[in-house]
């Protein structure tokens, strides 16, 4: 089958190549072409901004070649999907969306969710606007292509990724970073939540399983493992594998997000709250899958690539520095001593993880509240523009 990714070179969409390239199939990649070290040489690479470039230019570099499956992991919103459905018009045959089992709307905390769960989490605009793009491909979907699936991952891992809640999105280093270097981690809610954490490697099987299997057309699907854990048993794991000792505060949700209101969607619409699976459906359509890998082995391989490899030793110090503020705020109200050093930027330098005056200011626009709400105004109000300026001023 021709195959083609939009996106490929992220936490899910790699190994999803991967697997797609094993069976044997033609792999293209719509894809900016920015993360060389991420690409699957395998591939076709079809150079191009899915969000920038218009549906004219996206259509001329896609061609007039037929597909027999486009995945679309880059779909976070309605109007970004029909956008990406005009760029496939007439050339694809089935399109598979990615979206979110956080798109469920459960009705209590015991429930295990069935994909006869109802979707629309409101508690979360990621979550909601998946829910959206889900309810819009079903109504409009003839007028693009011949089929579609929806695939529903929950908290996926790889060798790149820990999977967290109060870590910086893609600097997942600088999470083991806090423990080796003797900072405090927050926990939430005394971990208690139930989730389930899914390898992207047993994850591929069950999304390339559904490409060109007809029953799995105008159908959904959550793709999960059958692992149940609990936060504190994903966060204890970790600490142990990783091999150190850490600080743990444990906080109320309610207390983070009036400190970090950045965190009230993760929080309060998913890893804050029970998240488990019946995977009965996509086992019965792609009788191969299953989830071969235990979190206890399989985050001892990202810790290994991660230490390993030192381009991914990149810290978000506006993070750093709102992770320090919130443990302040938690020491100080609750009267506890604690070590200035600890929360403040001279562990990072005493660790030699200090590159300039730039890192210098990024960690104190987030250990400062009105400095980092001036910044977020902006960001705010000037939009694309002022990320661009910020970037340019501050880097990454």
């Amino acid at each position: 089958m021709n195959i083609l990714l939009i996106g490929g070179t992220g936490i899910l969409s790699t190994d999803v190549c991967s697997e797609a390239l094993r069976r044997g199939n033609t792999v293209y990649m719509l894809n900016r072409g920015t993360r060389a070290y991420a690409f699957n040489e395998q591939a076709i690479l079809i150079k191009g901004d899915i969000r920038e470039d218009s549906i004219r230019e996206l259509r001329s570099k896609i061609g007039n070649a037929s597909y027999d499956v486009v995945i679309d992991f880059l779909t976070f919103n309605p109007e970004q999907m029909k956008k990406t459905l005009e760029i496939i018009k007439g050339v694809c045959s089935q399109y598979v969306f990615i979206s979110s089992a956080t798109a469920y709307q459960k009705s209590n905390e015991e429930e295990v969710i069935t994909e006869k769960t109802s979707i629309g989490n409101s508690n979360w605009d990621y979550a909601y606007q998946k829910s959206l793009c889900e309810n819009w491909l079903a109504e409009n979907y003839k007028s693009f292509v011949n089929s579609w699936t929806v695939i529903r991952p929950y908290v996926t891992y790889n060798e790149t990724r820990i999977p967290y809640a109060i870590v910086s999105d893609g600097y997942y280093w600088a999470f083991v970073n806090r423990i080796n270097i003797g900072k405090p981690i927050i926990l939430w809610d005394s971990g208690k939540a139930k989730c389930t954490i899914t390898n992207t490697k047993d994850f591929a099987v069950g999304v390339v399983g559904t490409f060109g299997n007809e029953k799995a057309y105008q159908e959904a699907f959550h793709v999960t493992s059958d692992e149940r854990l609990t936060w504190r048993t994903v966060l204890d794991t970790i600490i142990a594998v990783n091999g150190k000792t850490a600080e743990i505060i444990d906080m109320k949700s309610d207390e983070i997000c009036k400190v970090l209101p950045e965190f009230k969607g993760v929080l309060y619409g998913d890893k804050g709250t029970n998240m488990l699976f019946d995977n009965s459906k996509i086992k019965q359509v792609v009788p191969d899958f299953k989830t071969n890998i235990y979190f206890k082995d399989g985050i001892k391989d990202t810790l290994k690539y991660l230490n390993k490899h030192k381009e991914l030793h990149i810290i978000n110090f506006i993070m750093e520095g709102r992770l320090d503020y919130l443990s302040e705020c938690y020491y100080r109200k609750n009267k506890i001593k604690f070590s200035k050093k600890i929360l403040s930027i001279k562990l990072f330098k005493d660790n030699g993880q200090i590159n300039g005056f730039k890192d210098v200011i990024k960690y104190n626009i987030g250990r400062n509240p009105v400095l980092f709400f001036t910044y977020s105004i902006v960001r705010i109000i000037y939009g694309r523009k002022a990320k661009t300026l910020i970037q340019g001023l501050l880097g990454k």
